[in-house]
């Protein structure tokens, strides 16, 4: 054999044994899978109980005079979810407006009254008492909240000319909206 073909020989004999040697490098390795998780949002809804308010209007005269003054009576439901949710229920009072002729013979008033959040268990987990004319109700924590409301509509006696004008009205109370609002995380917790 000629020496080109030995040294041929010798140089692919000696790439296998480098190539070969490259393959059995060895080393111990693992790997972890997280198993599958999910997170899960609570919720903040308010109700107003209108089966309520509509009795307590139906319990009111059917015609007005001047120097009658009725509450009306209604409760509002608020069901907060959530291990960290706090807030506020507010009456959108910009926007009350009283409709008819003669409207603005008549006053409105509006209080929120004791509230209470009863847990899962049934039990009472907040309690607080306000006095007359709260147009905003905190909540802290989850539960159902049940807030007394009173809307309290007056056509006062007034002894002026200007009581003529509510005769014959037909007042109509628009847009009494509470909002339920979360506030922002606190950012310590």
């Amino acid at each position: 054999m000629n020496k080109f073909a030995k040294g041929s020989v010798a140089a692919g004999a000696g790439l296998v044994l480098l190539l070969g040697g490259a393959g059995t490098l060895a080393y111990w390795n693992d790997s972890a899978e997280l198993a599958n998780g999910s997170i899960n949002a609570g919720t903040l809804t308010l109700e107003a109980d209108n089966d309520l308010l509509a009795a307590s209007i139906a319990e009111q005269p059917a015609l007005w005079v001047p120097g009658d003054e009725h509450t009306f009576s209604t409760e509002l439901t608020l069901v907060a979810e959530g291990d960290n949710i706090s807030g506020d229920i507010q009456l959108d009072a910009e926007n009350i407006t009283l409709k008819g002729e003669g409207f603005d013979q008549f006053t409105f008033d509006m209080a929120m009254g004791e509230v209470t959040s009863t847990g899962e268990d049934g039990t009472v987990q907040y309690h607080e008492t306000l006095g007359a004319e709260h147009d905003v109700i905190t909540f802290d924590g989850p539960g159902v909240y049940t807030i007394p409301v009173e809307v309290t509509v007056e056509l006062p006696y007034l002894e002026n000319e200007q009581q003529n004008a509510s005769m014959g009205s037909a007042i109509t109370i628009d847009d009494l909206t509470f909002t339920a609002t979360q506030s922002a995380p606190d950012a310590a917790a």
